[in-house]
């Protein structure tokens, strides 16, 4: 994507901003054929969808986090749609809780309550994507390797956040260990979820 942005503005992303990104975040939406309903994508971009309207269509969760799901880049015309995000397992939030939120992120008791609810969220996810992130940033100068939690524990430190990430697990629709379920999915995820499950027994059955 960053090579596309670079291409289109010939080098020059300064244009690039948060007002760009929703004009073609709503452009998106708007050109799916099963895409969310155009109030939805109004609502959710601050517009108006008419002084009437307004008065009498309010924005959905339902609708709002479907087109939230989209904007992600998860594909709609698959299963995988209902991907959960990276998250510790019971023995891996006992195993960072050890360690101590604090640790990994400053300024973490100062949180509201409804942020430290969600953190355990960010940590998991950075460390599920850390082969990657070393791949994108392959100097230990980079500004993200300052990050506290990537030297909490001295030259030792990436090898205990490994070990962390044997027991972080991505799972689709619900997570049976932690009692997640996704939300702002269409029920057409549950029927493609349903079939490959179907085409599964039918190839074992086969062999």
């Amino acid at each position: 994507m960053a090579s596309q942005a670079a291409k289109d503005q010939h080098g020059n992303l300064d244009n690039a901003g948060t007002h760009s990104l929703r004009k073609g975040g709503i452009t998106h939406l708007l050109g799916m054929m099963d895409g969310p309903g155009a109030p939805t994508v109004y609502i959710r971009a601050n517009w108006k969808i008419g002084e009437t309207q307004d008065r009498y269509i309010l924005g959905g969760t339902g609708g709002d986090k479907f087109a939230g799901r989209i904007l992600a880049g998860n594909d709609s015309g698959t299963a995988d749609f209902a991907v959960l995000p990276p998250h510790f397992t019971t023995e891996g939030l006992k195993q960072i809780e050890e360690i101590g939120w604090q640790s990994l992120i400053s300024g973490y008791s100062s949180f509201p309550a409804g942020f430290q609810k969600m953190y355990p969220l960010l940590p998991s996810s950075i460390l599920w994507h850390l082969p990657t992130l070393q791949e994108w940033f392959p100097h230990s100068d980079d500004d993200i390797w300052g990050m506290p939690m990537f030297g909490m524990f001295g030259q030792g430190s990436m090898a205990r956040l490994m070990s962390c990430r044997e027991h972080i697990i991505v799972c689709s629709h619900r997570c049976t260990h932690r009692g997640m379920s996704a939300s702002g999915t269409p029920t057409k995820t549950e029927i493609l979820k349903y079939m490959n499950e179907m085409r599964v027994e039918v190839r074992d059955q086969g062999n």
